[in-house]
Order: structure tokens, then C-alpha cells, then sequence
């Protein structure tokens, strides 16, 4: 809608990101998961790139840039990889830990 406009739009998806808007049991769950957290400065740079470059779009992290590709071919497996980590976060919410 904004194609013929002035504005340009670049869509961002970073994976976790450690900043202090996460309280320790965030972190504490994705360290639980193996998922990659991100420096501040690491996402800001990726985004100032993408905007540099003309990008409409930009995925951030490995392997979060091939599950973007295997979700737009196949997405029930990449929802089976996502089910096998629900026990894990089961357990945290299950606790309390991160409600």
C-alpha cells in the first residue's frame, strides 16, 4: 500500500535478543531451548544494513534463515520441530518461571 509513496518499509525478524527487557527467566528458557540471543548492537547493525542495501526483508541468525525457507516450503515440519520444544517450555510455565 505504501509502494508508490515516499515511505519505504524493511521488514525485520531477529531472533532473541538480549536486552534488559528480558527478565532472567526468558533468558534462563532460552538458554534451555539452545536458542542463539543476539547483542543489541549485533540486530541495530543488521538493521541499519538492510535499510543501507534496499532491502525489503531480513532474517537474522542461524538456523532461524533456513527455517524461514523450510516454513515457506514446508511448513508442517518445521511445526514438528517447533512441538519437540514444548516439553521444554511446558516445564518453564509449569514452574512459574515465565508466566
Amino acid at each position: 500500500e505504501l509502494a508508490d509513496t515516499p515511505v519505504q518499509v524493511v521488514y525485520v525478524a531477529p531472533r532473541a535478543t538480549a536486552t534488559a527487557m528480558n527478565p532472567a527467566p526468558v533468558n534462563e528458557l532460552n538458554r534451555a531451548l539452545g536458542n542463539a540471543m543476539d547483542a543489541p548492537e549485533a540486530v541495530a547493525a543488521q538493521i541499519l544494513q538492510a535499510m543501507e542495501k534496499d532491502e525489503r526483508r531480513r532474517f537474522l541468525g542461524w538456523p532461524e534463515k533456513l527455517f524461514v525457507v523450510i516454513n515457506g516450503i514446508l511448513p508442517k515440519l518445521v511445526d514438528k520441530a517447533m512441538l519437540k520444544q514444548l516439553p521444554v517450555i511446558r516445564r518453564f510455565l509449569d514452574s512459574g518461571v515465565v508466566s
